[in-house]
Order: structure tokens, then sequence, then C-alpha cells
């Protein structure tokens, strides 16, 4: 079966089927201007960027929303979004790249190894050796020109290629991190990024364990499990877990709706395994079941005791900002209408992680609540987005 046979019906497939009908020369021709539109628009997209880090800057705010209004309008994270302006900022500073990038030269990707790999010299010496780099990059792969911009350094100033060298080391060593994603069917992706050595010391404990496996499970399998074998045997941690089951669900009358806290959706089975094990720790969340959402609980002392900040995350599961997923367990519990204005009860309460919390108090950012629990988050640019609570009937809402 080909693409075009594969397409579903409409603009799709009468595109498809027009590249079909191109000759080999004219196809290849579509996929290098394609290419060149791509780079065009990411030259003008770190313009656009850059322009609104500026405007945002100059209102003054004491923290800037710069970020969290790239993040915000772009449906991004904040680490993405962080890495997006700092990108965009460092090619709009370096006239030369920006040209070669929106010329359709080089991509985004070799664009920034020249800007940070040039990063620790001054012009002249900068421009010099930027015009050497963006020469090479035009025929050559992002790595090969990381290779070649790190050359260029050795040979121009060699006292400055070790401690660059470090640095870079500590900035990657600084990035290291582990993180999972929800899967289907109770499952999960594990990503990381990690130093070398202790990836190559885990994967070969895993084979060590897994080579004693006598049965038909494939390689990969025996180091999942191997890797849940060596975690059985070596933790004792006291792990509080919430597996959120709707009761009828507990009942087998029914089987939807369950999910574990931080993961998302599993299968009831593997919901009520986990619910009815003898070590299950058990906190009662009571919600509305119209809306899905935790029954109000209220107090009007400024200080907030410990059960109305367990009911505001047990309520919203996360930092409230727009697209945040910092579990509310590591955020702050704030007033969203400042105390003694606003009053200590879970309506005027929110989950929001330390960055975002700073965010609305010193930047230009500003929230308003609704009575449908409902927050409207208003960027300094003026743009609107809507966060809600976290609905138990529907997570996924």
């Amino acid at each position: 079966m080909t693409v075009h046979e594969a397409a579903p019906p409409g603009t799709l497939a009468d595109l498809l089927q027009q590249l079909e009908h191109l000759d080999d020369e004219d196809l290849a021709s579509a996929l290098g201007d394609v290419e060149a539109d791509l780079r065009a628009v990411y030259a003008r997209r770190a313009a656009v960027i850059a322009v609104v880090h500026d405007r945002i800057h100059e209102m003054g705010h004491r923290v800037s929303g710069a970020v969290a209004t790239v993040a915000a309008i772009t449906v991004t994270s904040a680490r993405s979004a962080g890495y997006l302006m700092d990108t965009s900022l460092g090619i709009v500073d370096r006239p030369a790249v920006w040209t070669a990038l929106a010329e359709g030269t080089i991509d985004h990707t070799r664009a920034q190894v020249i800007v940070d790999g040039l990063i620790q010299l001054d012009d002249p010496d900068r421009g010099l050796l930027e015009a050497k780099a963006l020469t090479y990059a035009a025929g050559h792969t992002a790595h090969q020109t990381r290779r070649y911009v790190a050359r260029l350094l050795v040979d121009h100033r060699p006292d400055l290629a070790d401690p660059h060298d470090d640095k870079e080391r500590a900035k990657a060593w600084d990035r290291r991190h582990l993180a999972v994603f929800a899967r289907a069917h109770g499952m999960v992706d594990l990503t990381g990024y990690l130093p070398a050595g202790t990836a190559q010391i885990l994967l070969s404990a895993l084979d060590q364990i897994a080579g004693t496996y006598d049965d038909d499970r494939t390689h990969d399998q025996k180091r999942v499990d191997a890797l849940a074998q060596i975690l059985a045997a070596n933790t004792r941690i006291d792990v509080h877990v919430d597996v959120v089951i709707p009761a009828d669900t507990l009942a087998r009358l029914r089987n939807t709706g369950a999910s574990i806290t931080g993961f998302g959706p599993v299968d009831a089975d593997h919901a009520r395994a986990l619910a009815l094990r003898k070590d299950a720790r058990w906190q009662l969340l009571i919600t509305d079941p119209t809306t899905g959402q935790l029954i109000d609980m209220s107090t009007k002392a400024y200080p907030i005791p410990d059960r109305i900040k367990k009911a505001v995350r047990a309520r919203d599961r996360h930092c409230r900002f727009p697209g945040c997923t910092t579990p509310a367990a590591h955020t702050d519990t704030d007033h969203l209408i400042p105390w003694p204005t606003g009053q200590t009860t879970p309506t005027n309460l929110a989950p929001e992680c330390r960055g975002h919390h700073l965010i609305k108090t010193h930047s230009g950012w500003t929230c308003q609540t609704h009575p449908d629990g409902s927050l409207t988050w208003t960027s300094p640019l003026g743009t609107q987005h809507t966060t809600y609570p976290w609905n138990y009937n529907n997570p996924e809402a």
C-alpha cells in the first residue's frame, strides 16, 4: 500500500497524489523547497520571540513573564519555552547566523551549534570564525559542524577550549534527569538524560540478571523484569500512591475511569489489583458526581491547615498555571486573591509550582477565579488561557 492509498480523503490525499505524480528530480526539489521554507519560518519565529522578550522586559516587572507567555501561547512546557527563548535570542543576536537560517543555508540546529560554540569570543574574532563555520555548516551535518566549531575554537583560542569544554560538561551534568510519560494499558515511557557511565552500569546490571532467566521472554522484557527485581530486593521505601478508582469500577460494575496520580489512565483490573493490595493506603476524596470535582472545604484563618492544602492539591492534582504538569505535592498553595482581601478557602487557593508562583506574584501575569473553579490567566501581552480543576469523572478533560 502506498502512502497515498493509506491517506484519508481530502486535502492530504490530494497533496499526496500530486506529489506522487512528480518525477524524481521535481520530488527532490519539492523536499528542498519545503525544508527552505521551514528554516525561514524558524528564523521568523526566533525574531518574534526576541521581540516578545524585549517588550515584556520593558514593562519593568520584578519577574519577567516572557517565558511563561511563550509557553502558554505555544502550549509547551516552561522548560521547552525557556530553551526556545534562549536559542531565539542567541540566534537573533548574531545577524549573519540569523540570515543564513532565514535564507535556508543552514537549519535551526546548526545555527544553535554555531551560536553556542563561539559564544565566548568577542568580535571581530567571533565574526571571522562565525563566517568560516557558516560556510562549512552549509554542506555538513550538525554533528560535523559541532566538531568543526570546536576545532576552530581550539586553533584560535586554545586557552578557551578546555574551560569551554568544562563548562559544557557542567551544563550537561545539570540537565541529568529521569521522567515518565503515561501510555495506554497502565504502562509508561521511562526516559532520561544521565551520565554514560551510570547508564552502562545500569544496563550491565540488568543484563546480568536477565541472563539468569531461562524462558521465552524477549531480552527487552527480561531487562524490565530485572529492574523490578532489583527494586524489590533493594528498596524499603514508604511510598504513597493515589489510585483513583470509581466505586462502581472497584465493585466490578464497570471497567472505566481508573487512573494513577502522575501517570494517567490505567485499565480497571490493574487499578483494582493496586487498590486491593494489603499494603494499600487510602485517603477519602469526596467528589461531586456531576462535575467530578472535589467538594469544597473552608476556613477563615490565614495559615493554611494541612487538611486544606491536601484538599486543594487533591482537587487540582497539579500546578494550575497553563500547561504546567508539576504534581501538586511539589507546589506552593497560593492565595489567588492575596490575603486578607482573599480568604483562606479552597475556592481562593490553588497549587502553583515555585516558578509560576513567582510569575503570578511579580510579573505581568494576572489570574481571575470563576464560580466553576476554573482560572483565567492573562499574560503581559493580553492573551488569555483557562485551566480547570481535576475532573475525576473524566481525567483527560
